[in-house]
């Protein structure tokens, strides 16, 4: 009599906990079901990136260098250029044209935005402005050998030859190189060697430029807390793309 009495509340007790579990689980469906169609879209603005855009070219000419550091001519020239090289086009996955691909870059870089703001601003996923960020950064990579050109050692500047203040002075000069001091993002246990004179994180450039104000050579990446003088030489020793200038000319 005990024994089938132990019998019966043992099963009893398995009918009910297997009934919890299936109470359980039907719960938790539940409630997954209710936040899926509860989700509200994140980036649901009126105004999306492509309005705030428009309104930037159509407005007055400060608002947009101030957004872009550009100004709309350059802008619109550049955006006609990327896409007349074939290295950027018009995204058909998520409908964004080169000139909004174009701004989100330019005022991430430019005012140096977290991508997350840019998110906010153009009214796109995070994933979504990351991809734009490198296909812009791709195409004006590929470009860099057409934009960045040897200067013409044949000749003297006409700036130089027809200014009475630097010819005859100047008439062997082919361009000036200077470095600088350029904001860099650093993991933390690299701040250190990039932490400038000044105590900000960058990077030190070197730079030569023609008299037409073009980039005829850049070297980027060395450390903030190096000195111009060991950028310069060790762009003279170990950089074989650095042209020197023939006998008798000089930066």
């Amino acid at each position: 009599m005990d024994e089938s009495s132990g019998n019966s509340q043992s099963n009893s007790s398995s009918d009910i906990s297997s009934d919890d579990e299936n109470n359980l689980r039907l719960i938790h469906e539940l409630l997954s079901t209710s936040i899926l169609c509860s989700k509200q879209p994140q980036h649901n603005l009126i105004m999306q990136g492509s309005d705030w855009l428009s309104e930037l070219l159509s407005d007055h000419p400060d608002r947009i260098y101030n957004m872009l550091r550009m100004n709309k001519d350059t802008f619109q020239h550049l955006c006609l250029f990327l896409k007349g090289k074939g290295v950027l086009m018009d995204s058909q996955r998520t409908r964004i044209s080169v000139m909004e691909s174009v701004a989100i870059f330019l005022q991430t870089v430019g005012l140096s935005e977290r991508q997350r703001t840019s998110c906010e601003r153009f009214q796109h996923s995070l994933e979504t402005i990351s991809r734009h960020m490198k296909r812009v950064s791709r195409a004006l990579n590929l470009l860099a050998p057409e934009l960045i050109c040897p200067p013409n050692f044949s000749h003297i500047h006409p700036r130089i030859l027809n200014n009475t203040h630097f010819f005859p002075y100047f008439k062997d000069c082919v361009g000036a190189i200077d470095g600088t001091l350029i904001a860099a993002s650093v993991p933390v246990s690299r701040q250190n060697a990039y932490r400038s004179r000044h105590g900000d994180i960058s990077q030190n450039v070197m730079a030569v430029c023609d008299f037409d104000l073009m980039f005829t050579y850049v070297m980027a990446g060395w450390e903030g807390s190096a000195n111009d003088a060991r950028v310069f030489m060790d762009c003279l020793n170990n950089d074989l793309n650095f042209l020197w200038p023939p006998n008798g000319k000089y930066f």
